[in-house]
């Protein structure tokens, strides 16, 4: 199995792949207006300006975030390159202005980037949780019961077993915390 650093990397390629097309697609579009006068020819600039600024984006924050499996790059790539290929597909390729096979080859690259990235997530949180709690395991196999939870006083010095609602508690297991 590979380590969720290598699928983070693949992940970060596909949306790098994806970005690289669009800088070509923005390319294309400005070729376009060049034809045209006036505001058609405003518009189509603006749209190559769009779609090149939404492409640097994806490839900057895939280079930089996605490529270390970072959390926010996670979520601002999923989210704005999933926003442009929704638009994408609801705008141009559903109502049949190309081909579908041509017209979904984009969404097809965010979803392989989307799919690896968060594999690569979901990978490095079980390893997480596989370093955090290989203590609570170890006690667990040589006593035969689980670790006691103790209840914790809040930051701010109160007692948080008084008898009135314990809102600032913290429940740890006995040894993590002071009780312990």
């Amino acid at each position: 199995m590979l380590p969720s650093t290598v699928i983070a990397r693949l992940g970060a390629l596909c949306y790098i792949a994806w970005g690289l097309f669009h800088v070509n697609v923005a390319y294309d579009i400005y070729t376009l207006g060049s034809a045209q006068t006036g505001i058609a020819q405003g518009r189509l600039y603006q749209l190559a300006a769009y779609m090149l600024c939404i492409a640097v984006f994806a490839i900057l924050t895939a280079a930089v975030g996605n490529w270390r499996n970072g959390e926010r790059s996670y979520w601002l790539n999923l989210i704005v390159v999933g926003w442009a290929d929704l638009v994408w597909v609801l705008v141009v390729v559903l109502p049949g202005y190309v081909p579908l096979l041509r017209g979904l080859l984009p969404p097809t690259i965010y979803v392989l980037g989307a799919l690896l990235t968060t594999a690569a997530k979901d990978r490095s949180a079980r390893i997480f949780d596989r370093q955090i709690f290989a203590a609570d395991r170890h006690t667990c196999q040589e006593g035969g019961q689980k670790p006691e939870r103790t209840m914790q006083p809040d930051p701010l010095g109160q007692e948080a077993n008084d008898g009135r609602p314990c809102q600032h508690a913290r429940v740890t297991r006995r040894g993590e915390g002071s009780n312990g």
